[in-house]
């Protein structure tokens, strides 16, 4: 309930937007590219309640591809759960460049998941 109460604070127009035709649709994506559980789905939506506004096509799809391109899926997975804010992070100006220093310095891309949850300097 406290997490329903978040998203519709945090954001509002849910409350507006058709239910079978913009909240279900990304639900059902992110349930079925992540496989997650309910609660996982729930604790990504309360961490980054904007992702329902977010296109399928336009940001989620290519988010998860790159990362997919580093990280095995159970990487990639774990790194949502854990940080769902990173949906939220352009691909271009933020993802991508943090990620190719990561390789740059040898590291597995993998330890990104511990990594974001940490403040920037």
């Amino acid at each position: 309930a406290d997490q329903v109460k978040r998203v519709l604070f945090q954001v509002p127009a849910v409350v507006a937007r058709s239910t079978e035709k913009n909240l279900k649709p990304k639900m059902e994506f992110l349930r079925s590219e992540l496989n997650l559980s309910d609660e996982e789905l729930r604790k990504v939506v309360a961490g980054m309640p904007t992702i329902i506004q977010t296109s399928i096509d336009r940001n989620l799809q290519p988010k998860l591809d790159y990362l997919r391109s580093l990280m095995s899926d159970e990487d990639v997975r774990d790194c949502i759960i854990v940080f769902p804010t990173i949906l939220g992070y352009s691909l271009d100006k933020r993802i991508k460049p943090r990620m190719e220093a990561i390789v740059d310095r040898g590291l597995p891309p993998s330890i990104i998941k511990t990594l974001l949850p940490h403040k920037e300097a």
